[in-house]
């Protein structure tokens, strides 16, 4: 069976991966948010391997493989930073799983600790995650205040460095033990979240930003895409952004992502290929700059 849609956190989620584990179903699962795609193998039920193309996450798997930390953190990690994203899409798969079995783990067992460890986070630290702040020295440091232990400074020395925290905390196991060791220094006084980046951010936020298709428009499109070759046209926009490895359209990609439409449509759905073509391409883009 074949799945697709849109979801607003991971948590919406997990209901289809308890639906794949209880199947004990062969599945790959695809979830495509604005920083990158993540993919899922499920065989006859458990998790044996993941795939991305985000650096942080890929970092995470390089270290599975040299055994630095466990299959199962590194997948507890990854739907971590699934839980920071702001929705996204998915798209699973029912097929025949031919990748290394990494590990083999029980998609139950990872929920009910995943769910557990997003209840315990503050929710002060998630939007920092969210914002993926930086720190500095505060200006009360006072390191005899606390104790620190080894792992600790390697975190705050990074941290203090101005790194941001989503590219510290992903790079210390467990994660859940990392984000409490944070929580620490912040409460401690030890670091201060850097005014400078803060106020960067705030000035860049106020420069003019590349415009996007809105969404009324893409349904324009689904609707001539399924008078021409029936409800597959449901799914050739999806299909498209996943090929561009885009969540949204730039308007300056109208003419690209439209070709790219185009040449998705089977031959079997086409009477005068080159004619037919050029017509809906020129329609397409007439709905998508007018």
């Amino acid at each position: 069976m074949e799945l697709k849609g849109e979801f607003k956190s991971i948590l919406e989620i997990i209901d289809l991966f308890q639906i794949i584990s209880l199947g004990e179903k062969n599945e790959k699962f695809l979830l495509l948010g604005k920083e990158g795609k993540v993919f899922f193998y499920f065989k006859e039920g458990k998790i044996v391997n993941f795939d991305t193309d985000i650096p942080i996450l890929q970092k995470l798997k390089e270290k599975v493989f040299i055994k630095e930390i466990l299959f199962k953190e590194a997948i507890k990690s990854v739907m971590h930073y699934i839980f920071l994203w702001e929705g996204g899409k998915f798209h699973s798969f029912e097929e025949e799983i031919n990748v290394e079995e990494v590990g083999n783990e029980n998609v139950l067992d990872l929920i009910m600790e995943f769910t557990k460890e997003i209840d315990e986070l503050p929710s002060s630290l998630t939007d920092l995650l969210r914002k993926n702040s930086s720190f500095s020295f505060s200006e009360e440091l006072v390191v005899d205040k606390v104790t620190l232990d080894k792992k600790d400074w390697k975190i705050l020395v990074r941290l203090i460095k101005g790194e941001p925290i989503k590219e510290v905390i992903f790079s210390f196991m467990p994660l859940n033990e990392s984000l409490s060791k944070i929580s620490k220094f912040i409460n401690a006084g030890l670091i201060k979240i850097d005014i400078d980046i803060i106020e960067k951010e705030t000035t860049t936020s106020k420069l003019p930003f590349t415009s996007v298709i809105p969404q009324d428009k893409l349904e324009s499109l689904k609707e001539i895409l399924i008078e021409t070759m029936g409800p597959m046209g449901e799914f050739l926009i999806d299909e498209a952004l996943e090929e561009l490895k885009i969540f949204e359209i730039p308007i300056e990609m109208s003419e690209k992502f439209v070709e790219t439409l185009i040449e998705k449509i089977p031959e079997s759905c086409i009477t005068d290929e080159e004619i037919f073509k050029e017509r809906l391409k020129k329609k397409l883009l007439e709905i998508l700059e007018t």
